[in-house]
């Protein structure tokens, strides 16, 4: 799992922070932290993959706990900034 998020965020650090972003712009906790989970390891809901991506039950459910760690962080930094 890891290998595959950190090639969905091989890219310049300018995109990946404009995708957090957006993310944090959307309102509603779940849709956040879907455009975040997408951002990390594509969609998990309705059996639909994206980018070819092909997780089992344990790797979707791995990557969801790391988006809404990640959102969790993200928010906390917001508050004190």
């Amino acid at each position: 799992m890891a290998v595959r998020v950190r090639e969905r965020l091989e890219k310049p650090l300018s995109e990946v922070a404009a995708d957090l972003e957006k993310a944090m712009m959307l309102e509603g906790g779940d849709r956040r932290l879907f455009a975040v989970k997408e951002l990390l390891g594509g969609s998990v809901s309705g059996g639909s993959r994206t980018h070819g991506e092909n997780y089992d039950n344990d790797e979707e459910i791995e990557v969801l706990e790391l988006a809404e760690d990640l959102l969790d962080k993200l928010v906390e930094i917001l508050e004190f900034s």
